[in-house]
């Protein structure tokens, strides 16, 4: 890194951080919301010949889905579920075996909570995130931008989300995400009841086309990255 020109981050957070450390100039993307979710093929496997078990997304359920990390806050998104009485489902790969043993082991001792701890094909995660009731992030330190909530937005998905500065970044004025304080189950977890129970009501997301998204695609970010225009954000102190 000390041998380049420029950093280019996804997120003021992870860009302040950076410009901390370094002469070098640092600049910010978002991330855009284009990424690769295609649901064409949502009900006839992927091209992995991996079709997903559409059997299981009937009932409504809160989601958290991804590779899961120590800093994911899965434990506490487990607690709320439970506090809440939502059903919440945990798929993705945990990033090692203490932490697997650890979310299995809580997710048996709750009514609401079942965990899958594997890889998923990018089909079953994309049919998991469009059939969620409600997408959660009870991440609890982030500093760069969520691919999850970057794919939730895309397709206009209800957000519950731990109240962290670059998650509310990256969510600029997207409409249909709350943010709470993960620490605290009854909060969080009233948070999550609320969002559950409109999208139970609604029967669906919001369409994506009524809300007023005014993130840039990938093509912005390849002119920042092939020439930086002005498409990036400069990092200044004076915007906090």
């Amino acid at each position: 890194m000390r041998k380049v020109d420029r950093i280019i981050t996804h997120g003021s957070a992870q860009q302040e951080i950076i410009q901390a450390n370094t002469d070098i100039e640092v600049l910010s993307v978002h991330l855009p919301l284009s990424t690769r979710l295609d649901f064409s093929n949502a009900s006839g496997g992927d091209e992995h010949g991996e079709a997903p078990q559409s059997s299981e997304t009937d009932s409504p359920f809160a989601l958290c889905v991804g590779e899961l990390r120590s800093n994911k806050g899965i434990e506490q998104a487990i607690a709320a579920s439970k506090a809440s009485r939502v059903p919440l489902r945990v798929h993705g790969r945990s990033e090692d075996p203490e932490l697997g043993t650890e979310l299995a082991r809580l997710a048996e001792g709750s009514k609401f909570s079942t965990l899958d701890d594997r890889f998923l094909s990018r089909n079953e995660f994309n049919e998991l995130l469009e059939n969620a009731a409600v997408i959660v992030l009870p991440y609890l330190h982030f500093d760069a931008q969520s691919g999850v909530l970057s794919k939730a937005m895309n397709v206009g998905a209800r957000v519950v989300a731990s109240d962290l500065q670059a998650l509310r970044d990256q969510a600029d004025s997207y409409p249909a995400i709350v943010f709470g304080d993960v620490h605290n189950p009854e909060e969080f977890g009233a948070l999550l009841r609320s969002a559950y129970d409109e999208a139970v009501r609604a029967g669906r997301h919001p369409s994506p086309q009524s809300l007023p998204l005014e993130h840039d695609g990938w093509d912005s970010i390849a002119e920042v990255l092939l020439k930086t225009d002005g498409h990036a954000v400069r990092y200044s102190p004076s915007k906090r």
